[in-house]
């Protein structure tokens, strides 16, 4: 059954024959309906499954720093979790199908047009502890001292996020301690900032996190 609710040429909702009406975005649409197919999947098309999938699972527990990190005033738009759902499956894997993988640091979780960190480095202090630090002078860089800090560290093997938004751009270093567990596990790290008065934000920045060993010391890494 169906319903036209706004006359012919619009406001169809449901079926007719093999014409389907609906409406996204508040843009009302009629399709045709889809037929089944009792033919095997392609490998490509098992491959475009499998990275919406892995996409989808990855980019929803980021919704809320999705939707700050792409409210840019340069670059404002809704459905940001939705848009990059879709750029990370056309850019963001590696390998071929079944053994696609995610490759993180082509991810961006924010992008805009303020002052990133400036030499930024994730700063090993003790295995247990995450901590970044980076550059600034109020005279000398752009950014505003009271600019927000966002931070997200990820365990691929757990699919355990770490999000913070309590340190500030002149706090030049953020230190927060984890679980003991993942002293052994790579943590993939972004971070970027968000205007103190809201109106734009850095592009995100990807720093990795290697797991300690006892015969590897922690090292400084850079932001690439």
């Amino acid at each position: 059954m169906a319903r036209i609710s706004k006359g012919i040429l619009g406001g169809l909702s449901g079926k007719i024959g093999n014409v389907v009406g609906s409406s996204w975005r508040n843009i009302d649409y009629v399709r045709a309906k889809g037929k089944y197919s009792q033919k095997e999947p392609s490998e490509k098309q098992l491959s475009i499954q499998q990275r919406f999938k892995m996409a989808s699972d990855f980019m929803r527990p980021l919704s809320p720093f999705i939707n700050i990190g792409f409210n840019d005033r340069k670059n404002r738009h809704s459905y940001a979790v939705v848009d990059q759902i879709g750029a990370l499956i056309k850019t963001g894997f590696s390998g071929n199908y079944p053994a696609q993988k995610l490759n993180y640091p082509t991810i961006q979780v924010s992008r805009g047009s303020l002052q990133d960190l400036r030499f930024l480095q994730l700063t090993a202090i003790m295995p247990s502890v995450l901590s970044f630090s980076w550059e600034y002078d109020e005279g000398k860089y752009a950014g505003h001292p009271n600019d927000q800090v966002f931070i997200i560290a990820y365990e691929a093997n757990s699919h355990e996020f770490y999000m913070f938004d309590t340190a500030k751009r002149s706090d030049k270093k953020f230190e927060k301690e984890l679980p003991a567990r993942y002293e052994s596990r790579d943590l993939h790290c972004w971070l970027f900032c968000l205007a103190h008065e809201g109106s734009a934000v850095s592009s995100s920045q990807y720093l990795l996190r290697k797991g300690f060993t006892k015969t590897q010391p922690p090292t400084a890494k850079t932001a690439l």
